[in-house]
């Protein structure tokens, strides 16, 4: 497979799951009328995805943070760890640290 052959493959997983989110939203949005229809999201996935995210959603306004990674990284990383928990019985939280560092 070449090259380009993979990137647009990617292009597509992002874009579907971007479509996917937004009509899971319009879905809530429809069945609450009375709410304003506004969205805050917050989750890391996006920052991966910015191009798919503005593509699937025009008019978003995106906000983006910037924290000490002394407090982020250890919070990643035990995010990380707890996600690999729901596979696997043995995490080792100091591996997880030491592969992302």
């Amino acid at each position: 497979m070449s090259g380009q052959v993979w990137t647009d493959y990617c292009r597509m997983l992002e874009l579907a799951g971007q479509v996917v989110l937004r009509e899971g939203l319009q879905a809530l949005t429809w069945q609450r009328p009375d709410l304003p229809a506004r969205w805050v999201l917050k989750s890391p996935v996006h920052l991966e995805q910015l191009d798919a995210l503005l593509d699937v959603f025009p008019d978003a306004t995106v906000i983006q943070t910037h924290r000490d990674p002394l407090e982020t990284i250890p919070s990643f990383c035990s995010m990380v760890a707890h996600g690999r928990g729901v596979f696997s019985d043995r995490v080792d939280p100091l591996e997880v640290g030491a592969h992302w560092l």
